[in-house]
C-alpha cells in the first residue's frame, strides 16, 4: 500500500503462501524481510526506494596535526530527525578500523559541510582517507572514502634552546659574522 494511492499491490515475489508474523525493513541493504512460521525467513529488494549513499569532497590531500578543515558531504534517501553526519579519518595505513571522529553535524539536509580538527596527536603518514557516517536512528549508513590518499605531516618549528642570554648573544653574533663574511 503506498501514501497515494491508498490500494495494496503484490510485493510478494517467491513468498510462500504462509502467516507472517513479523515485517522488517533494512534501510541500509534496500531489504524486506518476512518472519514466517515454520519457513524460515524470506527477503526481497525494496521497491521505489531511493537508496541512500553518502559521499565526501575532501579540499586538499596534505593536511598538519591539528589542522582546521571543512569538508563537503552529498547524501541521497531520506534521514531522519536525529541524525548525525560524521567525518571520521583513517589511521595512516587507510584502516578504518581504528577511525577517529574528526567533525560531526547534526541535520537532515542531503548537502552540506562539516566542520572538522585533525586531532593534534595524528602522527605522520601519507595512507590516510576519510569518510562520512550517517547515525541515523533508524540505520547507521557508512559512505565511501574520499578515493585518494591523504598526507599529514608537518616540519614543526626549529626552535633553539640555548638557556640563557649570555649564549642567545653569542648564536647572534655568530650569525651576524657568517652573514658579513658571505658579503665580502
Amino acid at each position: 500500500m503506498d501514501d497515494i494511492s491508498g490500494d495494496w499491490e503484490p510485493y510478494m515475489t517467491g513468498l510462500p503462501n504462509v502467516m507472517v508474523h513479523e515485517l522488517e525493513i533494512d534501510y541500509a541493504e534496500y531489504k524486506i524481510y518476512a518472519a514466517t512460521y515454520g519457513r524460515s525467513v524470506w527477503k526481497s529488494d525494496l521497491y521505489d526506494y531511493i537508496a541512500p549513499s553518502l559521499n565526501i569532497n575532501v579540499p586538499e590531500l596534505v593536511y598538519c596535526p591539528d589542522e582546521d578543515l571543512n569538508v563537503s558531504y552529498s547524501a541521497t534517501g531520506t534521514y531522519n530527525p536525529g541524525n548525525i553526519f560524521t567525518i571520521q579519518l583513517s589511521d595512516e595505513t587507510g584502516s578504518f578500523a581504528g577511525s577517529v571522529d574528526i567533525g560531526s553535524l547534526a541535520t537532515t539536509a542531503l548537502t552540506g559541510v562539516v566542520a572538522c580538527t585533525i586531532p593534534a596527536t595524528t602522527v605522520n603518514g601519507t595512507n590516510y582517507r576519510m569518510r562520512a557516517v550517517a547515525f541515523d536512528p533508524d540505520f547507521t549508513l557508512v559512505g565511501t572514502d574520499n578515493g585518494a590518499n591523504i598526507t599529514i605531516t608537518c616540519s614543526k618549528p626549529v626552535s633553539i634552546t640555548t638557556g640563557t642570554r649570555t649564549n642567545f648573544i653569542r648564536l647572534y653574533l655568530i650569525l651576524l659574522n657568517i652573514l658579513t663574511i658571505s658579503k665580502l
